[in-house]
């Protein structure tokens, strides 16, 4: 066996590998100088030479069309190193964990790579754990993937060559009354045994030709501590948060394209980098700043709330967001709705305010006051223009055709029309009437609901 060892590290940050232990004659150490940083490398298939992940980046990454903002991945090495381990480990049949902090990409890096697998060969299949996960319909979904190859033998069904099992939350089941997380016996029994019992017939049923994959978060809250004989039993991997050129790397590539594939004006387009490096600065004085507490349990932050801002500026639209400080504009509305709707009292929202202000100042060139002078009310909807009318001809009575996303100008026609559909709604037979008052909070809740 040869040791699954860090294959990449740069001068900032620890290891985003942990060592282990498996069958991958292709991956040894080495290291090479790439702007600055120490970066070892992986060596060429075929070729006696080695080969820095650096190389393997692409300035050409475009998203596939129809692709959900969660789904997406940018390249950077972390994500190229991270899926050429993970699809090696794959490629073995050897069971894997994938760990990582909230937002690292664990998830969305595996199930890439299983859309990528070769649907007549190798059935995958994806599941989501959560505290209420039982093992007995852990055990009846994978019966389900499984069928009759001889005797009490079961192999993949349809005649796959092989079964990859996708745990996502792999840690999350609740400990039961001796301390154990049930789900996760079944597997490491499996694991050890290669076989479960027919929990009808009370026989052994022996499961051949079957992977592991599971992703889990560090223990905490939900989530537990897996037992040490349990993960003796799988190669470990683990993602780390990407370091700051990364992270503004990946932001302002896919706003880039958004800007680019649009046609945005050029002062438009050249607030890409600004922005990124701006709610990365955001996002760190926050989690210094707001720290949970006994009364704010609720005060963390992780890298979905920075694509969340994301998320929401690529509802950008050129004819309303045309200039510079269209798109700040924007931006601050974004990270008001993400950041700041999750403070508890007026305090915490004004040193918030006080935050943006100063990025405003320092990166953007700009201030909360060229903004929005007299310190007014910033919103953005796609509901509230002349096209948001209802479809006749829809068959949800409720849905409605979008206006493009842009700044409210006047708040008491957005209150208006809001009452205005409240009515609607209350007056359908099928509804139950919501005799709500839309004061001013409540009206901004109603335009963050995504």
């Amino acid at each position: 066996p040869y040791p699954l060892c860090a294959l990449a590290v740069s001068d900032e940050r620890p290891v985003s590998t942990q060592s282990t232990w498996g069958r991958l004659p292709a991956l040894h150490r080495s290291s090479a100088s790439t702007s600055g940083n120490r970066l070892r490398s992986l060596r060429s298939p075929g070729e006696k030479t080695w080969e820095p992940w650096q190389a393997k980046l692409t300035s050409t990454w475009r998203p596939q069309p129809e692709t959900a903002f969660s789904d997406m991945i940018v390249p950077t090495v972390d994500t190229i190193r991270n899926s050429f381990i993970i699809d090696t480990i794959q490629e073995q049949a050897m069971n894997l964990i994938v760990a990582g902090g909230t937002g690292t990409g664990k998830s969305v890096v595996v199930k890439s790579l299983l859309s990528g697998l070769d649907d007549s060969k190798i059935l995958s299949v994806v599941i989501n754990f959560s505290s209420a996960t039982k093992a007995q319909a852990l055990q009846f979904l994978l019966d389900g993937r499984i069928s009759k190859h001889h005797a009490n033998v079961f192999h993949p069904a349809n005649g796959r060559s092989r079964l990859v099992v996708f745990i996502d939350d792999f840690n999350m089941p609740a400990r039961d009354l001796f301390g154990s997380q049930p789900p996760l016996e079944l597997l490491r029994q499996w694991i050890e045994h290669q076989f479960w019992f027919d929990l009808e017939k009370l026989a052994v049923k022996k499961v051949e030709h079957m992977q592991l994959i599971g992703a889990m978060a560090p223990p905490g809250g939900a989530r537990s501590k897996i037992t040490p004989r349990l993960q003796s039993k799988m190669n470990l991997l683990n993602f780390t948060f990407p370091g700051d050129k990364e992270i503004v790397k990946i932001f302002t590539t896919i706003l880039n394209h958004k800007l680019n594939a649009e046609n945005f004006d050029s002062s438009v387009k050249g607030q890409s980098e600004t922005l990124s490096k701006m709610t990365l600065e955001l996002y760190k004085k926050v989690t210094e700043k707001f720290l949970p507490t006994p009364s704010r349990c609720h005060y963390l932050f992780n890298m979905r709330h920075i694509g969340a801002v994301f998320q929401g500026m690529l509802q950008a639209d050129k004819n309303y967001t045309d200039s510079r400080d269209s798109v700040q504009k924007l931006w601050a509305h974004e990270c008001l709705r993400v950041f700041s709707d999750r403070l508890i009292n007026t305090d915490d929202r004004k040193i918030f305010q006080g935050i943006v202000d100063d990025l405003l100042k320092t990166i953007g060139e700009s201030s909360w006051d060229v903004l929005f002078p007299g310190n007014q009310v910033v919103t953005f909807t796609a509901f509230h223009g002349e096209a948001a009318e209802i479809e006749e001809d829809a068959e949800d009575e409720d849905e409605f055709s979008l206006c493009p996303y842009q700044e409210v100008l006047d708040r008491e026609h957005l209150k208006t029309f809001i009452s205005d559909k409240l009515d609607v709604y209350n007056m359908m037979p099928a509804n139950i009437p919501m005799n709500l008052v839309l004061f001013e909070d409540a009206v901004n809740h109603v335009i963050d609901v995504r």
